[in-house]
């Protein structure tokens, strides 16, 4: 596809607070400094800006070469010893359907990107494929002493991940969707994201094996979010979610993108909604 003007690509991260854990502060670092690093490396034809959401509280970014954009974290926390506030997933994809950019790309706060991830990002869409998500590797070790973490992971070959944690889409697409009082942080967020896109997008692609992103570490215990002893209640608003965003559709077309999120059983369990459904 060609372009009279450079491809235009928002990138937003989701910030951190400044009371988190010490390893994730480092993780997050590592992230922005990677999507720097992989802007700054440039592509012929794409011009990339990169922002951050954060909360009225966040943590410190006076130093980091991005935008800011501030979404309240409402009272919908997770519970337990990782009790906090929480931002509205209705109110982060409110942000992207206001970027004038042709594509929006949303990334949890501790996935890094390898150098050539925004050229990967300008091939998918020359290709026809504006919405889509890239499983990200697990780069598990240490590099030695004195060298680059970020060279070290680019060079690592990693563990496939089947969690879901940075998403690609279109400001139209973003202004399409429907979260109801979900959150980011909350378990099962991400396959609400992959449903919205599935259902909205028919260029959705789920790329399992890309390998233009990666996490220091391994947390596989994403599957079950112990971290809250109220998940039912989570659990609940994602259903409601899920329902909303069908009521929304024709039924063909939701049953369509069901199957092309690709969604294992136990996610769809987790987002099926009580009773029958209806054309």
């Amino acid at each position: 596809m060609n372009h009279l003007r450079p491809l235009q690509v928002h990138h937003f991260v989701l910030g951190i607070e400044s009371d988190t854990t010490t390893e994730l502060i480092e993780q997050h670092r590592l992230a922005l400094r990677s999507i720097t690093r992989a802007r700054d490396i440039g592509v012929d034809g794409v011009e990339v800006s990169l922002e951050l959401i954060l909360s009225e509280t966040g943590f410190d970014y006076s130093d980091i070469d991005a935008g800011s954009s501030i979404v309240p974290h409402n009272a919908r926390d997770l519970f337990g010893p990782h009790a906090r506030p929480l931002p509205s997933a209705r109110d982060v994809f409110r942000l992207l359907a206001q970027s004038p950019a042709e594509i929006v790309i949303l990334s949890n706060a501790d996935i890094c990107v390898t150098e050539n991830f925004y050229q990967r990002v300008y091939e998918l869409h020359r290709d026809g494929v504006h919405s889509w998500t890239a499983h990200r590797k697990t780069i598990l070790g240490d590099p030695q002493v004195g060298v680059d973490p970020l060279d070290w992971a680019n060079s690592q070959p990693g563990i496939d991940h089947p969690g879901s944690d940075l998403f690609a889409t279109t400001p139209n697409i973003a202004k399409k969707a429907f979260f109801g009082d979900c959150v980011f942080g909350m378990a099962g967020i991400g396959d609400l994201v992959l449903l919205n896109l599935g259902v909205l997008d028919d260029t959705f692609q789920r790329y399992w094996s890309l390998g233009i992103s990666f996490h220091f570490g391994d947390d596989r215990d994403w599957e079950v979010d112990e971290r809250s002893t109220n998940q039912s209640a989570h659990d609940h608003l994602l259903k409601k979610a899920a329902s909303g965003l069908r009521r929304s559709v024709p039924f063909w077309a939701y049953r369509r993108g069901l199957n092309r999120a690709e969604l294992g059983k136990y996610s769809r369990n987790r987002l099926r909604r009580g009773g029958q459904d209806h054309a």
